[in-house]
């Protein structure tokens, strides 16, 4: 089986559920506003808010997580088979799986509560989290930095696009939405606006990041062929251009 690869169109379908899921979330925010009272309004509310865990947007989350990963460890594959370097692929690859795993069960929730009742940490900090992840950020940053080197430049200036775009809204809103949530204590309009703009870059940063990868397949790899079978018949990546 031969897959064709076609980028801008992925990226296209990929940002048109992301406006969809933020449109849902408008909508769903509005709902609730006007009709408290009303339990339709309220579950459907629930299933589109991106401030909630197991709903429509958090579901999409970990699942294109999931997909950078598996983009990852294909070209890992390919370039192990092609005699280049990839462990930094591998690498890649975990980190993004740890990643939709984090999205889906809410790992990094762990650190806020031990944070706050252990060090007092509030204001910017209120989301604990941002710490030990912020620290892991910028050691893989560093160590990656020849990785991103030996990429052709129209890669690696995606791959920092779409990191940014992640990163601004993973932890520059996460930051503003934990001050305002530390300061009143409740969820304002203002905070809603936070974690509203911080899921949408989120998003927006991943699929960029999969459109970065699905490019480097078709520029740099070629089309895919699968082949299920034997042992002997593994699954192979296949030929290029």
């Amino acid at each position: 089986m031969k897959l064709k690869i076609f980028p801008k169109k992925i990226l296209l379908f990929l940002f048109s559920i992301v406006l969809l899921l933020l449109a849902g979330h408008i909508l769903g925010q509005m709902l609730i506003n006007y009709y408290p009272d009303v339990s339709k309004f309220e579950k459907f509310a629930r299933w589109m808010n991106f401030n909630k865990e197991v709903n429509f947007p958090s579901l999409f989350s970990a699942g294109i997580l999931f997909i950078s990963s598996i983009l990852l460890a294909i070209i890992g594959v390919y370039s192990k088979d092609s005699n280049r370097p990839y462990f930094g692929w591998y690498g890649l690859s975990v980190v993004f799986y740890f990643l939709a795993v984090d999205e889906a069960i809410s790992i990094h929730e762990m650190f806020n509560k031990f944070a706050r009742e252990n060090f007092g940490i509030g204001g910017v900090f209120y989301y604990g989290w941002i710490i030990p992840y912020g620290v892991a950020l910028l050691v893989l940053l560093g160590v990656y930095i020849p990785f991103l080197r030996m990429l052709p430049m129209d890669i690696a200036l995606l791959f920092l696009v779409s990191g940014l775009i992640f990163v601004f809204g993973a932890v520059g809103f996460e930051m503003l939405g934990g001050r305002n949530k530390d300061l009143y204590f409740e969820e304002t309009n203002m905070y809603i606006v936070y974690f509203t703009i911080e899921e949408f870059l989120e998003m927006t940063g991943i699929s960029l990041f999969i459109y970065s990868l699905l490019t480097y397949i078709s520029d740099h790899i070629g089309k895919i062929k699968i082949s299920f079978g034997t042992v002997e018949q593994k699954t192979q990546i296949l030929e290029q251009k």
